[in-house]
């Protein structure tokens, strides 16, 4: 779809604005800059397919660790979408920070915009740009690592967050990890249902102690032959650009220093955990249902994890619903309801999930693809909870 910015400006009764975006097309996307402090944030607006009225908006926060926008692009079928780079050289002095603060900051932009309380870079608020958009219904959508960001961005409270009606979380790694994919998938390093929760996080121990190549890395040998190849060394950990600390877990130190001394150039425990305390979505739950009390969560998980595709019993999934319902969340379900999937099965709402009896429908992955299927789903059932009066039920 082309969308023109019409060119008219004027304040006469019944002009159109200058800040309209008309569609030539059924479906498209708008570059917009987002006003943020400091510089200006990189965005897009993604315009559904089969618009409705009033238009949800959809704040879409993508995985990985990059920060442009480019990266996994979600059509909605109902919803307006929201994307936006997390850095770039206008915005924070084009500070990459892996997702910490600098990261953070974007989000909160991008909430702010999408719900109404701020113009972009020419002075438009959403509303004049879409005058069938309801800020009201903003939906916050986390897809992988972008579930980490999101709930640590709600979580901060040195910013000000125009809070959503609901979040989505799609197949979001929790625990340090999980998140680095740390166990490669591999069987002979995982041993399921050996994964702890507790108060510092998810922690599931190697089964494999490892050993150290000719360089003096650790190696796990996955593929059993009794060789340490390239591909099976343990990988150099991301390293912070602002502050210097590295993504390695704890356990995986652990594993390298009881073999000998701890790898050149890997953190120790502590720069770990200092790294993993404001970038790890099960840190962050508590103070998020703390904050927004009467916020509607929904996890979305398949039945083979796109990330963590080895480990079958989805501690990832379980971790993060046990934490954000220990937390008292009001309001969580695994995967939408029957009613918008199209599918047999549903999870009731308040369904307990436990890290250590993990139960629930998953999606197939037949079921699952396109990804935009469980999302558009998820949206559906939200946006009509928002309107419903029973939005918010205890249990």
């Amino acid at each position: 779809m082309i969308l023109a910015l019409l060119s008219s400006c004027t304040t006469e009764p019944g002009a159109t604005s200058v800040c309209l975006l008309t569609t030539e097309a059924e479906a498209g996307v708008v570059a917009i800059q987002l006003e943020g402090t400091p510089g200006l944030l990189e965005a897009e607006l993604r315009f559904p397919a089969s618009p409705t009225s009033p238009l949800p908006v959809v704040v879409q926060v993508f995985g990985g660790w990059d920060d442009e926008v480019s990266v996994d692009a979600v059509g909605l079928r109902e919803a307006l979408a929201l994307r936006f780079a997390l850095s770039g050289p206008e915005w924070a002095g084009g500070e990459r920070d892996l997702r910490g603060p600098v990261a953070r900051s974007a989000v909160a932009a991008a909430m702010a915009y999408a719900h109404g309380d701020t113009t972009d870079a020419e002075g438009c608020r959403l509303a004049e740009r879409v005058p069938d958009v309801d800020s009201s219904a903003l939906i916050l959508l986390g897809l992988s690592n972008g579930g980490n960001l999101a709930l640590a961005t709600l979580a901060d409270a040195t910013l000000s967050i125009a809070e959503p009606v609901a979040v989505i979380l799609w197949e979001t790694p929790v625990g340090a990890q999980l998140i680095n994919i740390e166990h490669r998938n591999a069987s002979k390093l995982y041993t399921k249902g050996n994964c702890q929760l507790d108060g510092s996080g998810l922690h599931c121990p190697f089964a494999d102690a490892g050993q150290l190549n000719e360089d003096g890395n650790l190696c796990f040998d996955t593929d059993g032959d009794g060789l340490c190849s390239a591909d099976e060394a343990a990988r150099t950990p991301l390293t912070d650009p602002l502050t210097g600390r590295l993504a390695t877990s704890a356990e995986l130190v652990a594993a390298a220093l009881a073999l000998g001394p701890r790898p050149e150039g890997w953190d120790t425990e502590a720069e770990g955990t200092a790294f993993w305390a404001d970038r790890d979505a099960l840190l962050a739950a508590p103070s998020v249902v703390t904050r927004f009390p009467d916020l509607a969560l929904m996890i979305l998980a398949s039945e083979t994890d796109h990330v963590l595709g080895g480990l079958s019993d989805h501690p990832h999934v379980y971790a993060l619903g046990e934490t954000l319902q220990t937390a008292g969340a009001r309001w969580l379900r695994l995967n939408p309801g029957t009613r918008w999937s199209g599918q047999p099965q549903e999870n009731a709402i308040g369904l307990r999930l436990q890290l250590d009896t993990p139960e629930g429908w998953l999606y197939s992955e037949l079921a699952e693809e396109p990804l935009a299927g469980p999302i558009d789903a998820a949206v559906a059932e939200l946006a009509w909870r928002h309107d419903s009066a029973d939005w918010v039920t205890e249990w």
